[in-house]
């Protein structure tokens, strides 16, 4: 009981209070709200879910859904952007005590998603699905981040995740043709799923775990405090970011590669470096001394094998 549904286009210019008990599926293509707040007050023994489309530029302003509400939440825009602004506490999902398991999803196939703040996390272990252009996504971190949902597919351009004082984990495949970059402030950053795939990645974090699909292309500026392992099915390589500097490794680091590793002298190891590929290991440029914190590599793999300078 308690739904919550239209027949026709709403066009509501200020904010838009949206609460209900039960679903709530406002997705006619033609809507047009201001700011939202959403409220979903259903019980996670009650499972409803959040729809809502607009048709421009999507402005959340506060959402918020029961404790462990198991219910999906759903927001498109059909020709701009997603935003958030004014610092509602944009939380679907579930509660930060008790996050919910359904999945939340945002779509703006035409435009760009800009969604977070200081009081904006996404309290749920389904995911968060994301298909744009350009995609970024910044939370508090009171719950832990968890980027795509099982079966389902995230596609952006770029991607860039910030989680201040959490963690970034992965349930989905995520697909970025351009540069992904996920920053935490003494979290872990886990991107496990088979199918992911960046053009570019960056990172900073404390353990940093990293599969691809694809050649990864470590970009300069990347950080990981604690022991850190990265896969890719193609070649792994270090790239220049544009703005120098190397990618740090403060502890040790594992690179395993179905083709090639080549390390340019842009690389950083504090611990013990570990490289395992099919394909060749070049690590000529680097300075065992300068670069390797003098630790000798550990070198795994039918690879041909160039080891770095002393």
């Amino acid at each position: 009981s308690g739904n919550l549904t239209q027949s026709n286009p709403l066009s509501i210019y200020g904010t838009a209070n949206i609460t209900a008990n039960g679903n709530i599926t406002l997705t006619n293509n033609s809507n047009n709200f201001g700011p939202i707040i959403l409220i979903g007050n259903a019980t996670a023994s009650n499972t409803k879910n959040i729809s809502i489309n607009e048709n421009n530029t999507m402005n959340l302003r506060t959402v918020t859904m029961a404790a462990g509400a198991g219910g999906n939440f759903t927001a498109t825009s059909v020709n701009a952007d997603i935003i958030s602004s004014g610092f509602g506490g944009v939380k679907p999902g579930g509660t930060i005590a008790t996050p919910g398991t359904g999945v939340v999803t945002l779509v703006a196939t035409n435009g760009n998603i800009t969604v977070g703040d200081a009081t904006t996390d996404f309290p749920t272990s389904g995911g968060v699905v994301f298909n744009a252009k350009n995609v970024s996504l910044s939370v508090l971190g009171n719950s832990v981040l968890t980027l795509g949902a099982v079966s389902t597919s995230s596609v952006a351009t770029t991607l860039t995740v910030t989680s201040a004082i959490g963690s970034i984990a992965n349930a989905g495949n995520i697909v970025v043709s351009g540069n992904a970059s996920f920053t935490t402030g003494n979290g872990n950053i886990s991107l496990n799923q088979s199918g992911d795939q960046f053009g570019g990645l960056k990172f900073s974090g404390n353990q940093v775990n990293v599969i691809q699909s694809n050649s990864m292309n470590i970009l300069t500026g990347s950080s990981a405090i604690g022991a850190s392992n990265l896969a890719s099915t193609g070649n792994i390589t270090v790239v220049n970011s544009g703005s120098g500097g190397v990618a740090s490794f403060g502890n040790t680091v594992s690179l395993i590669a179905s083709g090639t590793i080549i390390l340019p002298k842009m690389i950083s190891v504090g611990g013990t470096l570990t490289v395992n590929a099919a394909g060749a290991k070049d690590l000529s440029a680097l300075s065992l001394a300068g670069d390797l914190s003098s630790k000798t590599p550990v070198n795994l793999g039918t690879g041909a094998y160039s080891a770095p300078q002393p």
